[in-house]
């Protein structure tokens, strides 16, 4: 972080501040790099929904170490290069980067309003690609709150299941998969169950490309974080 131009100790002990006053224990762990360079790799990624400066995604480019454009909570983190918060941003300005396909992560903080405002958000994102005939790709992970055990199903998670741009839809078994503390560096294994889900649009926009999003959950494994 002191690396980036006009950036201060000042200016990073606020960051810092900022962030430790939040929810702590997992509100909004990481998602293991692991994960994001296999779907980066095999499928592109250009912004990175839910993030912070403290854990976005870096990969190397030809040789030099490239920050995933990401936003993030805080309007002040633009300074550490975030776009913003996500509910913020303009979708329209992003897709003017003269691409036909753009790839989306969102990790929301498992509180179910931001949830259920971020499966909105990308409704709102894949009508505006639609509008201008844009493969756009999702991926959405979340806690399988899908009313087992009594409950009611949630909400976003109703939304997603039910949803036409639905691709693909993967349980990430309680035990069997792993988040990232990046404030303690060490990976959090969650009892609970995840949800992953893909959506595009490219029956929308004229595509008659077909993804494989079969292993689409790589990277989230023991094997992947603790080798």
């Amino acid at each position: 972080l002191t690396t980036i131009p006009n950036v201060t100790i000042k200016d990073i002990t606020v960051m810092l501040l900022r962030y430790s006053s939040l929810l702590p224990g997992g509100q909004q762990w990481s998602i293991p790099d692991p994960w994001f360079d296999f779907i980066s790799s095999t499928y592109g990624l250009d912004l990175v929904a839910f993030s912070s400066p403290l854990n976005c995604y870096f990969k190397i480019d030809n040789g030099a170490l490239k920050v995933i454009p990401y936003c993030s909570l805080f309007p002040q983190d633009v300074i550490f290069g975030s776009l913003g918060n996500i509910f913020q941003l303009n979708f329209e300005s992003f897709l003017r980067q003269g691409k036909n396909r753009y790839v989306l992560t969102f990790n929301p903080p498992f509180i179910e309003s931001v949830l259920d405002l971020a499966v909105t958000k990308i409704e709102e994102f894949f009508n505006i690609a639609n509008k201008y005939k844009i493969e756009l790709i999702v991926f959405y992970t979340g806690p399988k709150w899908n009313g087992e055990g009594g409950f009611t199903e949630a909400t976003f998670h109703k939304r997603l299941n039910s949803s036409v741009r639905k691709k693909a839809y993967k349980i990430l078994l309680g035990g069997k998969h792993f988040y990232i503390d990046k404030t303690l560096n060490k990976p959090i294994r969650t009892d609970r169950d995840s949800v992953l889900v893909a959506l595009d649009n490219f029956n929308e926009v004229g595509s008659l490309e077909k993804i494989d999003y079969s292993k689409m959950a790589h990277g989230f494994e023991a094997v992947q974080l603790l080798r």
